[in-house]
């Protein structure tokens, strides 16, 4: 992901997506630049679906096209990018993303402000929700500032990366059952 460039209201719609061969040769972009995307993310690939999903941070969306770059959509939206206000708002912000393709849901973090106590991880639908948002679970609320994301469907966990400040006192580590 190339997360474009800021503006003086924010990131502007300039993020772009790329893939190469496995040794970096034959870039393509798959996602122009200024066309779908503000500031893309964490990428994740649901194999049987042929789909790549990501997080759009102050375009403040879960998105999802085909591998090619087509057929983009949005399956969750938290505000209105031709907002300034909503860009800058952190506890609108998209970032980590894991699919569940067999259970059917796509998980995310919205990060919160910096060290702010406020970062969720949620999910929904695997097809996204609609306008009234109505599918969308809170899993965590409250955590520091929550990154990026990953699943141990095997074993049922979810692990994710965290920048805020450590608030947890007498926990050493953080982790949760998914099951």
């Amino acid at each position: 992901t190339n997360m474009g460039q800021p503006g003086p209201d924010g990131w502007t719609n300039s993020g772009s997506i790329q893939r190469c061969d496995i040794d970096g040769k034959n870039v393509v972009t798959i996602i122009e630049e200024g066309t779908e995307t503000h500031t893309p993310k964490q990428l994740v690939i649901a194999e049987k679906r042929r789909k790549l999903y990501w997080c759009d941070r102050e375009g403040m969306r879960v998105m999802r096209s085909d591998l090619d770059g087509r057929n983009v959509e949005t399956l969750v939206r938290n505000g209105d990018v031709e907002n300034a206000k909503h860009r800058k708002d952190y506890l609108r912000w998209c970032v980590g993303i894991q699919v569940d393709e067999e259970a059917g849901f796509v998980y995310w973090t919205q990060k919160g402000p910096p060290r702010g106590g406020k970062g969720k991880i949620l999910r929904c639908p695997i097809d996204g929700v609609d306008a009234d948002e109505e599918g969308i679970e809170i899993l965590f609320d409250g955590l520091p500032e929550p990154i990026d994301l990953c699943l141990d469907l095997a074993g049922g966990w979810l692990y994710w990366t965290d920048r805020g400040e450590y608030v947890f006192p007498g926990v050493d580590v953080i982790f949760a059952d998914c099951q």
